[in-house]
Order: structure tokens, then sequence, then C-alpha cells
């Protein structure tokens, strides 16, 4: 009797179709992506609570706290960030539109705010160029890819938008923008 016949003989052996092999890709992706996501968003409400921290700690102190006022105003655009992630990321790990939604929204918002920095950096001479045109520039790259591959027809067919749904996307974008001017207009 041979072993490994009997078990390629198998009835119960599944053989995974070309086909089936080509839909996990996506799927495997969509849960890479929101790994990714989840933490990345973690890590922005992280530094928002350190930075939290440390405004507390020196407005006890009685100094002059405005530049860390300012500091923290900044962070609440990290965090507010870092909550969409997250709902974003584990949206994706569920396989939920709305993962779909945020995910989609947070990548056009990073991309636009990279690209800011970018030009901004170019426009101003006192910035570290080097440092910062190299991180932006990686941030900018994932960022693309990602919105290649939440673009992708697979992708689109497994989620399939709907109007409302690009409207639900350009909803969040406007909320972060108002947002991130109101912080500006504040400071």
């Amino acid at each position: 009797m041979n072993l490994n016949k009997d078990i390629l003989d198998s009835p119960n052996r599944k053989v995974e179709s070309p086909v089936a092999f080509k839909n996990r890709i996506p799927r495997d992706l969509m849960l890479v992506l929101g790994v990714l996501l989840t933490i990345l968003g973690v890590y922005f409400v992280y530094v928002f609570s350190q930075s939290s921290f440390v405004f507390i700690e020196l407005s006890m102190k009685n100094l002059d706290d405005s530049f860390y006022f300012r500091v923290w105003m900044m962070d609440t655009v990290t965090f507010v960030y870092g909550i969409a992630l997250i709902i974003g990321g584990i949206g994706l790990i569920g396989r939920k539109k709305i993962g779909w939604i945020f995910s989609f929204a947070t990548t056009i918002y990073a991309i636009c705010l990279v690209s800011i920095g970018l030009i901004r950096t170019s426009i101003d001479s006192s910035l570290n160029r080097v440092g910062f045109f190299w991180g932006a520039s990686l941030i900018l790259l994932l960022s693309a890819l990602m919105l290649l591959f939440l673009l992708s027809r697979p992708i689109r067919n497994y989620f399939k938008p709907t109007k409302r749904n690009r409207t639900a996307v350009w909803v969040i974008l406007l909320i972060f923008t108002i947002h991130y001017a109101a912080v500006l207009l504040i400071i």
C-alpha cells in the first residue's frame, strides 16, 4: 500500500482551480493591506496619546504651552487619520465595503498631504530636503500602489462600489480637509 498514492487519489482531496487561485490573491492582499493599515492607525493613535500626555504634563507646570498646544492641535489630525486607518484596515480584514471606502479615502488623503508637503519643501529652502524627500517619496509610492490595488478590477468587482459609496469617500475627504483647515486656522 502506497501512502502517497492513497492521499493523492482520496476523494476528500481538494484541488484548487486556477480561477480559485486567481480570486485568492486579492483576498490575501486585502488581508495584508488591512493588517498594515490597522497597525499604522494604531501607531498614529499612540503618537497622539503620547503628545497629549506631554501637553497635559507641561500645562500642569504652567510653562508657556502655546507651542505645545499648536503641536497637540496638529496631532489631532494624526488622531483622526489614525482612527480612519483603523476603520479601513479592520473593514478590509473583514472584507466589508466600509473598509474599502475608508481605505480609499485615507489613501487619497495621504497622497494629497504628502504631495503638498513635497511642494512646500521644494519651495522653502530652510527645510531639510533630503530626509523628507526620501520619506515622502516612499509614502507617496506606497500610497499610489495601494490606490492602484483598491482600484483594480478584482477589488472593484468584489466590493462593487456604487455612486453612494463614492459620495461617502468624498464626504470623508471633505471632513478630513475641513478638520485640517480648522486646525491650521487655530494655530
